[in-house]
C-alpha cells in the first residue's frame, strides 16, 4: 500500500474521532464564522464524499453561509446538498473572479495533495 493510499484510508476514521472533540472548541472560540468557502477540485466521487463534511460544518455553524468553488463538471453534486448556499465554478472566469472578490471568514481547500 502506498503512503497516500494509507493516509486516505485513515482519514475517515481519524476525522470521525477528532471532529467531536474539536467541534466544542470550534464553537467556543470561532463562533463568528458566518461565511465559509470550500474549494473542491477533483473528481465527482470526492465531491459526493464532501457532503457529510458540509453537513457537519452546518451543524457547528448553523448561521453560516457556505459557498462551494468547484469544477463545472462536478458542481451539480452540490445542488443536492441543502446546506450549500452558493456554487461557483472555477472554470468559469467570471465566477472565479467573484470567488476572489468574496469575503470569507474561513476558506477550506479540500485538495488531497500532500
Amino acid at each position: 500500500m502506498h503512503k497516500a493510499d494509507f493516509l486516505k484510508s485513515l482519514d475517515p476514521l481519524v476525522g470521525r474521532l477528532i471532529i467531536p472533540l474539536l467541534s466544542h472548541q470550534v464553537r467556543k472560540h470561532l463562533h463568528y464564522f458566518r461565511t465559509i468557502l470550500i474549494i473542491r477540485p477533483g473528481g465527482i466521487g470526492d465531491a459526493v464524499l464532501l457532503a457529510d463534511a458540509i453537513n457537519s460544518l452546518n451543524e457547528v455553524f448553523p448561521d453560516s453561509r457556505i459557498t462551494i468553488l468547484a469544477e463545472r463538471r462536478n458542481s451539480g453534486v452540490f445542488h443536492l446538498v441543502p446546506q450549500v448556499d452558493n456554487i461557483l465554478c472555477y472554470d468559469r472566469l467570471g465566477e472565479l473572479i467573484h470567488s476572489f472578490l468574496g469575503r470569507y471568514d474561513v476558506v477550506i481547500d479540500t485538495e488531497q495533495s500532500h
